[in-house]
């Protein structure tokens, strides 16, 4: 009509007009302009809050007969709208799957670092929210822990506390509650060890207030019981006890030396002494002056003597090293070295605690690097130089303790990293 092509020319077109309710129609370039400069002059005011609704707008303008070939403009336009305004929706959701953490993730460990609060665990809790029977706990006690599903988790969790305070310093640091020194008690289970019994007591050095030595015999085929009994007589001046384990393997004996201990500081020497007595002074240093709660031998660092570790048990040891670490959450590069040291009071805690695993350790080793990690203990690696035997063969069946470390590797997913 006359009047349609009066407002035409002035610009200002109904968008509505002229609109068949038979057959879509696309929009004029004038058609578009007006609809977009009414968008942004009614909602100028809301430019940052509403930038969304500015891009569903737009989008829709150019999109809507695409998608909506229908009829009515309005309801073309609306539905158009409605379509990426879900999809912003869906890709919001991922954003916030893949980046949960965030800032946390980012600041939260760098504020526990600057009030010195050093962090010892982290893990991933959620994955699934929704309390559906069954599948919430395989999602948020399994999957959330394994690659890619971990870059989903929805929350974080991290065991941070201050480093271990001293116990014991030397120097002009030092006062009167540090300058009492522990007294150490060095347990040595010694099974078909006679010929190392005598270079034990020779080698071991004096730490502490005191130095007491504890020999567990178990069950010796050679004249180990009289070797130990000889050298004590030997060596009048060094505090040494001798005990005969009733029970069978290393795990026993290790348990009736600490029980016997009356010593503020435990520590393991294996009495086929390929790990030097003289090296125990370092493992006491690191344990007094707070760098960490749990000392655990560490053979895979240094170059070993020819015969020291064959290169399947080489092998198996690193790879088991691998697993403990992720499974435990610290680092854990050599799980059967035989020297271990720790607090007494630390170990009463792991004793408390001991059901929780149950009796699963014949070595003795992991019964205490789970406990240690369970009280979330700061375990701290600590190398040496592994040697040759001098006297006697090992008591590790590798193929038959290798299937036994599998168990110990079941153990630790289940009781401490699936949970």
């Amino acid at each position: 009509s006359g009047d349609d092509r009066t407002a035409a020319a002035a610009g200002r077109v109904d968008p509505l007009a002229g609109a068949s309710p038979a057959e879509p129609r696309a929009y004029t370039a004038a058609e578009k302009r007006h609809r977009v400069f009414a968008i942004m002059a009614a909602s100028s005011g809301n430019l940052v809050e509403w930038f969304d609704f500015y891009v569903y707008a737009f989008s829709a303008l150019y999109f809507a007969p695409a998608f909506f070939p229908k009829s009515d403009p309005t309801v073309q336009l609306l539905n158009t709208a409605g379509v990426f305004a879900a999809a912003r929706k869906v890709v919001r959701g991922f954003e916030i799957l893949l980046k949960p953490r965030l800032p946390w993730m980012t600041s939260g460990p760098l504020i526990l670092r600057l009030h010195a609060l050093p962090i010892f665990v982290c893990g991933l809790l959620l994955l699934l929210p929704l309390p559906i029977p069954g599948v919430r706990s395989f999602f948020n006690k399994i999957l959330v822990k394994l690659w890619p599903f971990n870059a989903f988790a929805w929350s974080n969790v991290f065991v941070a506390r201050p480093d271990p305070r001293p116990e014991c310093i030397e120097g002009p640091q030092k006062t009167d509650e540090t300058a009492k020194k522990p007294k150490v008690s060095v347990i040595i289970p010694a099974r078909n060890e006679a010929g190392n019994i005598e270079a034990a007591f020779q080698r071991l050095p004096q730490m502490g207030s005191e130095t007491e030595i504890i020999f567990v015999e178990g069950h010796s085929r050679d004249n180990t019981v009289e070797a130990i009994q000889q050298a004590m007589k030997g060596h009048p001046e060094r505090p040494a006890f001798f005990h005969q384990q009733t029970g069978k393997g290393k795990a026993d004996a290790v348990r009736l030396g600490f029980e016997k201990a009356t010593g503020d500081v435990l520590m393991i020497l294996d009495a086929d002494l390929t790990v030097r007595p003289e090296d125990l002074p370092r493992f006491y240093e690191a344990l007094v002056s707070g760098k960490g709660e749990f000392i655990n031998g560490v053979r895979l660092v240094y170059p070993m003597q020819e015969q020291a570790m064959r290169f399947f048990n080489l092998i198996g040891n690193k790879a088991f090293s691998m697993a403990f670490s992720w499974l435990l959450g610290q680092s854990i590069k050599d799980t059967l070295c035989g020297t271990k040291v720790l607090w007494k009071r630390d170990y009463e805690r792991i004793v408390a605690n001991r059901a929780y695993f149950g009796e699963f350790d014949p070595f003795g080793d992991y019964d205490l690097i789970f406990g240690a990690a369970k009280q979330n203990r700061k375990i701290v690696d600590m190398p040496i130089r592994y040697q040759d035997r001098t006297y006697g063969a090992t008591n590790i069946d590798r193929w038959r303790h290798g299937l036994m470390l599998l168990q110990m590797v079941a153990v630790a997913a289940f009781r401490l990293k699936f949970v």
